[in-house]
C-alpha cells in the first residue's frame, strides 16, 4: 500500500552500535484508547487516536523480470493494491533484473529498479537473552546483496514496542551486542511480533510522502526468544 504519508508510531532511535540500531516507544495498542481506536484507521498515541494518512495510491503497478512474467497490481475501490493470482514458486533467479513502473495517482510516477538475490539459506540463531550478544549465521553469498536483522516485540495487530534492526554485509554471521540486547523485552504472548532476516537488494524514493521502496529479497521468519 502507499499512503499519503507515515503511519504514526511512538517508536524513536534510542541507541546504535555497530550494523545494529534499536527503536523504543510506548504502548500504542487501539483498545488502550477510550473509545477504542478504529483498527487499520487510527494509532493510539498517548491516549489520543491519531488518523492513519489517506490511502495515495500511484496507479497501477507493473512488475516486470519475475520468472512467471510480467505481474500488474491494481489499484483496489478503498485504494490497497491487489494481488496477482498464479504467482507460486520462484518469483526470480539471483542477478535477475527485477523492476516495477506506474502510470502515477495521488503519488506521482514510480520507476524503481532492484537485483534478484540468492536464496536465504542454513540460518541458526541464538535464543535472544537481553544483555546477552546474540549470534546469527547463514551461508553467505556472492554479489551486492546485504543482509537485514529485524527482531521485533509487541502484539499482534499493534505497532512494535522495541525493534532491533541491523543491516550487514553478507559475510554469514553477525553479532548483536549485549548493550542492544538489554534493551528488548521479551513479551508474555509467546510469537507476538515474529521476526525476521532476509537477503536484499532494494531501491527507494521519496515523492513527498516518505520512502517508497522496491525490496527484492529471500527471507526467513523466526520468534528471537525461541530455540533454533
Amino acid at each position: 500500500m502507499i499512503r499519503a504519508g507515515a503511519i504514526p508510531t511512538t517508536q524513536e532511535l534510542v541507541a546504535t552500535e555497530g550494523d545494529c540500531s534499536v527503536l523504543d516507544g510506548e504502548n500504542s495498542k487501539n483498545w488502550e484508547c477510550k473509545p477504542e481506536c478504529t483498527w487499520g484507521e487510527q494509532s493510539c498515541i498517548d491516549g489520543t487516536c491519531v488518523d492513519w494518512p489517506a490511502m495515495a495510491p500511484a496507479g497501477d503497478i507493473t512488475v516486470e523480470g519475475l520468472i512467471p512474467g510480467t505481474a500488474v497490481l491494481p489499484v483496489l475501490d478503498l485504494g490497497y493494491y491487489g494481488s496477482p493470482s498464479g504467482f507460486d514458486g520462484d518469483l526470480f533467479g539471483s542477478g535477475d533484473a527485477v523492476s516495477i513502473s506506474s502510470p502515477g495517482g495521488n503519488t506521482a510516477a514510480l520507476s524503481l529498479a532492484a537485483v534478484g538475490v540468492a536464496d536465504f539459506e542454513n540460518f541458526e540463531h541464538d535464543i535472544l537473552d537481553p544483555g546477552s550478544d546474540m549470534h546469527l549465521s547463514w551461508t553467505p553469498a556472492s554479489g551486492d546483496a546485504k543482509i537485514e536483522v529485524r527482531l521485533e516485540t509487541g502484539w499482534h495487530g499493534a505497532s512494535a514496542l522495541t525493534t532491533i534492526w541491523c543491516v550487514t554485509d553478507d559475510d554469514g554471521e553477525l553479532t548483536v551486542p549485549g548493550s542492544l540486547t538489554s534493551m528488548f523485552d521479551i513479551p508474555s504472548c509467546g510469537e507476538c511480533e515474529s521476526s525476521m532476516t532476509q537477503r536484499f537488494t532494494r531501491d527507494v524514493v521519496d515523492l513527498g510522502n516518505g520512502p517508497i521502496t522496491l525490496t527484492v529479497a529471500s527471507r526467513a521468519s523466526f520468534v528471537a526468544w525461541w530455540g533454533k
